[in-house]
């Protein structure tokens, strides 16, 4: 930056100047000062492509995917090579759930630049959104064969795979998440050594992702405490009740922000690397599938004494948005409208599941079409996990796109319909209705990308 402000002093009307300038301030996290650079780049030279693609890139970051694009095809007008404008735009394409056009964009930038092994990696991405896992991991391969250590692309290729349940190539693969710039997850820092299986010793295992993660692969936890002579586990706090009461005694459970001393274990292991070691096939999840969480029972009977009456007979939770933000997140989330049209039922109550602040489009709903959705004011849903468990388990029925929701009623065994959008996440396979992590989850997949016309017919 310090060289950029000198060159800038030097020559005010050196556009290129300005538009790295832009793309430091971008790497810097101060997006607005990188959008100003970038569009004095542009006022200084208008036909100026780079400068172009480079305030897509900051547009994209803010998420104006519109202003994006608008960007990058400004830029290819200028510049109709610029192989890094058409990977640009492709990636905006994957972002806001349009993979056909993103398809193109990535053919085009290859046609420009053959030895891209980030367009052959974005364009394995898009191939998996439209279904074609096959031909994503010939993608993928591409990619490692200019750069056989590019991780995005070796992260991405294990997903495929286990996507497609091929646990052999896929899990070994997975361990190059902690390489890849789109994990965000921190990895421990520790002198103690992996966890390696058939060693006895006392271990730290240690959450990592989100909490759906979390609680998913939960499910192993004790498999890895027979091996151990001893298992500390560090999770999110909001967790802990849960599992405490969930697991054996003599397991010590900890919050992930608290500090562990390397005198108290002799080897550590993330929790996305116990797969490896216990799930290589189908049927190594049928110990556990049918649930492994305990909610407080005096809870729940409560909560089920409240919110049944005579009018009332069945109990549906519902939870219709996901906050996530990572890539391709925002395709999972459906209309609180639709949802509950489909549902709406003589003597259903509806049970608000969603975590955040719902009031506004919930009394939207009432207003709008008379369905009432209760809200149990009691609970937070986001933040006090275990009551939220208590309140999943008082209902007879959930039905949640894919979210963390869906994760910790599949993992207390509770009957749970999961809408999923054409191209879903790895850990709900390929077409089978039934999945191998949760027994009780039933899945429906949209038939058509970004529409959900099919999945609520058949809800």
């Amino acid at each position: 930056k310090y060289s950029y402000d000198c060159a800038i002093k030097l020559c005010p009307d050196n556009a290129k100047a300005h538009s790295n300038m832009g793309v430091c301030l971008t790497d810097k996290g101060d997006l607005v000062s990188a959008l100003e650079s970038c569009n004095q780049a542009i006022k200084i030279n208008p036909d100026y492509s780079l400068a172009h693609n480079n305030m897509g890139v900051v547009l994209n970051k803010m998420s104006d995917f519109k202003g994006a694009i608008e960007c990058y095809k400004k830029a290819i007008s200028i510049e109709p090579d610029s192989a890094s404008a058409h990977n640009n735009l492709g990636k905006v394409y994957t972002d806001i759930g349009q993979p056909i056009q993103a398809i193109q964009s990535f053919e085009r930038a290859l046609k420009f630049e053959p030895n891209s092994a980030d367009a052959y990696t974005n364009m394995g991405n898009a191939l998996q959104d439209v279904g074609d896992l096959p031909a994503s991991i010939e993608s993928y391969q591409e990619a490692l064969n200019i750069k056989s250590d590019h991780a995005f692309a070796l992260n991405n290729k294990s997903l495929a795979h286990l996507h497609l349940s091929d646990f052999a190539s896929g899990w070994p693969l997975y361990e190059w998440r902690w390489k890849s710039t789109q994990f965000n997850s921190k990895i421990l820092q520790t002198s103690k050594p992996v966890w390696v299986s058939g060693k006895r010793q006392r271990v730290l295992l240690w959450g990592e992702q989100g909490v759906g993660d979390e609680i998913m692969f939960a499910s192993l936890i004790e498999e890895l405490y027979s091996l151990s002579t001893k298992l500390i586990v560090q999770t999110d706090k909001r967790l802990l009740p849960l599992f405490r009461r969930s697991f054996p005694e003599d397991i010590t459970f900890i919050s992930i922000r608290d500090h562990v001393s390397e005198d108290e274990y002799d080897a550590h292991i993330p929790m996305g690397s116990l797969p490896q070691y216990f799930r290589s096939n189908i049927e190594s999840f049928r110990a556990t599938s049918k649930g492994w969480l305990i909610p407080d029972k005096e809870k729940v009977a409560s909560l089920r004494l409240n919110l049944l009456s005579p009018e009332v007979e069945t109990l549906i939770g519902i939870s219709w948005h996901s906050s996530s933000k990572q890539m391709g997140a925002g395709q999972k989330s459906i209309s609180l409208k639709k949802l509950a049209q489909a549902l709406s039922l003589p003597k259903v109550r509806l049970v608000n599941l969603q975590y955040g602040d719902m009031e506004g489009e919930i009394n939207k709903l009432a207003n709008e079409t008379g369905i009432v959705v209760t809200q149990v004011s009691e609970i937070d849903n986001k933040d006090d996990l275990d009551d939220f468990a208590a309140l999943i388990n008082a209902c007879d029925e959930v039905v949640s796109i894919d979210n963390a929701t869906v994760n910790l009623a599949g993992a207390l065994g509770k009957s749970t319909r999961v809408l999923l959008p054409y191209s879903c996440d790895w850990r709900w396979g390929r077409e089978a209705t039934v999945n191998h992590w949760y027994q009780s989850i039933t899945l429906f997949r949209q038939a058509k990308i970004g529409d959900w016309s099919n999945v609520l017919k058949d809800l």
